[in-house]
């Protein structure tokens, strides 16, 4: 192998600190340390480093169950490598957020209670319904949103009662 080869082989994988006119007598291998987020939220398992935290590794953050990762609906992980100048790439990993059950078709004689939050519908939350008065309530009357981000069921719809 020659020394321009051997030069440019360790000058990807280590980090130059102390050389000689003719050696290297001190490699030491990049390392990028730990993977950070920029959010507080921890909604996510342990980050996975596959082998290791060194130059050319990668590591992978997985959202628990009945999240995803911001802004990217119906994805669960991120990865990233670790790169030749001591960085992860991506530099950081995003947030984990609740999934979400999508809006309810309801209709002028419908009415909608959402708990325990009446304004988001996320894993757990169980949305009643009831009808206005002169109409009758077919379907279910309470619908419970899954981990999954859907309804235990469709919709009731309300109709009118005949006379």
């Amino acid at each position: 192998m020659s020394s321009t080869k051997l030069t440019h082989d360790l000058n990807q994988l280590f980090v130059q600190r102390t050389w000689s006119t003719l050696t290297c007598s001190a490699c030491v291998l990049i390392d990028c340390g730990k993977w950070y987020s920029d959010s507080s939220l921890d909604n996510h398992q342990p980050i996975i480093y596959k082998n290791a935290t060194t130059f050319g590794s990668d590591a992978e953050m997985t959202c628990n169950p009945g999240y995803h990762v911001v802004n990217k609906t119906n994805t669960r992980f991120e990865s990233a490598t670790c790169t030749a100048n001591g960085t992860w790439s991506p530099l950081t990993y995003s947030a984990c957020v609740p999934i979400e059950c999508p809006v309810l078709d309801t209709n002028d004689n419908l009415t909608i209670e959402l708990a325990p939050n009446p304004s988001k519908a996320i894993s757990n939350t169980t949305a009643t319904f009831s009808c206005s008065p002169g109409t009758t309530l077919v379907g279910l009357a309470t619908l419970t949103c899954r981990i999954t981000g859907q309804w235990t069921g469709p919709a009731p719809k309300c109709i009118v009662c005949k006379r």
